[in-house]
């Protein structure tokens, strides 16, 4: 997704402190620049987990280019007990309660000024977190069949 690869450089170009894992980031664009931050390859459980459970905050980029509204990483990342913060979308507003949940922005610089922020309180970000892990683990019960139907029926609802 080339959105992202630009995305993180101008997070990182703000001063954020960032790291990426994945696959196919040496194709991006902006690899060269994202070098020192991306760890190549497939994340296997139970290290996937456990890299999203370490972190403070992790970031939910839907694809742009699929026009996605969300993505798995919605609920993963609540579900594992670590802060959402993710791209301002329909489905995101409708699961989650700005703020209190989770946390939206609409840019890198808004992202970068949103986590700044929190990351100066850690109370804050773990009430946060625990707020959000409660709506997907409990409110949203968070098995595969109820998941989509709830994501499915909240956004073509209308």
């Amino acid at each position: 997704e080339p959105e992202r690869g630009l995305f993180f450089k101008k997070l990182i170009e703000l001063g954020i402190q960032i790291k990426i894992y994945g696959i196919k980031w040496n194709k991006d664009e902006n690899y060269n620049f994202l070098k020192p931050y991306v760890t190549l390859g497939h994340v296997n459980d139970p290290n996937y987990s456990k890299l999203i459970y370490k972190s403070k905050i992790a970031l939910c980029l839907p694809s742009a280019g699929n026009n996605d509204d969300i993505t798995k990483k919605t609920i993963e990342i609540p579900a594992i007990g670590t802060l959402l913060g993710a791209t301002k979308t329909l489905a995101h507003k409708k699961i989650f309660k700005e703020n209190r949940e989770a946390f939206f922005f609409n840019n890198p610089k808004e992202c970068y000024s949103k986590s700044t922020k929190l990351l100066t309180n850690i109370k804050k970000i773990e009430r946060i977190a625990f707020q959000g892990h409660l709506k997907v683990t409990k409110i949203l019960k968070t098995d595969f069949e109820n998941t989509i139907k709830k994501i499915v029926i909240k956004t073509f609802k209308k």
